[in-house]
């Protein structure tokens, strides 16, 4: 099984993409993703730290800390540096987007460029393409 965890402060989008990773397992009849919600940076980052994840969604606008500096923390522990993380926001900006990708995140999703079932298989191909 393929954990993921998914750092969002918005309960409506956590519930659409959990759900969208379910119905991706029912389809092809395999329960091959889990999905756990952290809903702020600091449940995430403790989440991250605590527990052995496959994938991390970040969303960049999140109460108390920022994703980018989420994402700093992430890269510098060692039980966390070699997760594949992937932005998933609504913030366009291709100064982040570029910041993002130096400290360490292999995707940057504008939320509103997909949709949900689109994350999924954006996600399913980013982790193929950390596992190559």
């Amino acid at each position: 099984m393929i954990k993921i965890l998914l750092i969002e402060d918005n309960q409506f989008i956590i519930d659409i993409y959990i759900r969208s990773f379910d119905a991706w397992n029912k389809i092809h009849d395999q329960d091959l993703y889990q999905v756990i919600a952290a809903y702020n940076g600091d449940e995430g980052l403790k989440k991250a730290f605590n527990e052995k994840y496959d994938f991390i969604l970040l969303d960049i606008l999140l109460p108390n800390k920022s994703g980018i500096n989420i994402l700093k923390e992430l890269k510098a522990n060692s039980k966390t540096k070699d997760i594949p993380i992937c932005m998933l926001t609504n913030l366009g900006d291709d100064q982040v987007m570029e910041q993002a990708y130096k400290l360490g995140a292999i995707g940057y999703m504008v939320k509103s460029n997909f949709t949900p079932e689109q994350i999924v298989e954006q996600t399913r191909n980013l982790l193929n393409q950390a596992n190559k």
